[in-house]
């Protein structure tokens, strides 16, 4: 897995260099998220994060008109429900992901309309439960849809809906300790203004 991650990202790496080079146009986003209906499962039962905001930002790079990269970070906390499973109680999951991303359809104008994908690596942390319960990284998948709107000539309003999914690996040390994957798939409502260059 972690071979397949290093591949994708050098790839990605290398496209987004040389469609910087190539690129009709730049541009960087600021958006806001609201995560919601996480999975929450594991061997031993549900650990649910609630609903909850985050944000982050994109760097854009324009190939064509009908295709355009995504070189992205968000950040998101949310609390978790009571679960039941002993030495997890309360507290909070951070997810901190950086992706690489593409998108692709059709433009008319002002509007592009996209279905897109994207994979990266995501940074976690669960607290909480003291110094019993830690949470691994992960790689992370994300599909989405969405629409690009042209306000003006460089400013863009970018609403988006994504499906992510995450598997890190949760860790508690209570009782003799034990290790689960934990699913954190869930969607994301975003909603993002751009500005090209």
């Amino acid at each position: 897995m972690k071979k397949l991650l290093v591949f994708t990202l050098t790839l990605g790496l290398v496209v987004l260099v040389s469609g910087l080079a190539l690129a009709q146009a730049v541009g960087l986003e600021a958006h806001g998220l609201y995560a919601f209906n996480f999975d929450g499962d594991t061997d031993l039962g549900t650990i649910e994060p609630d609903d909850s905001f985050g944000g982050g930002g994109n760097l854009v790079f324009c190939a064509t008109p009908y295709l355009k990269f995504d070189l992205g970070i968000d950040y998101l906390k949310a609390d978790l429900k009571d679960s039941g499973i002993p030495g997890v109680d309360g507290g909070d999951v951070e997810m901190l992901p950086l992706t690489l991303g593409v998108r692709a359809g059709p433009t008319f104008e002002p509007v592009f309309l996209y279905a897109g994908a994207g994979i990266g690596y995501s940074y976690n942390d669960a607290s909480g439960g003291g110094d019993w319960v830690d949470l691994k990284d992960c790689v992370t998948y994300y599909a989405c849809l969405g629409a690009e709107i042209g306000l003006t000539e460089h400013l863009v309003l970018r609403p988006e809906l994504r499906y992510n999914w995450l598997i890190p690996e949760l860790e508690v040390g209570l009782f003799g300790g034990w290790q689960e994957d934990w699913k954190l798939d869930h969607f994301q409502g975003r909603l993002g203004l751009g500005v090209y260059f």
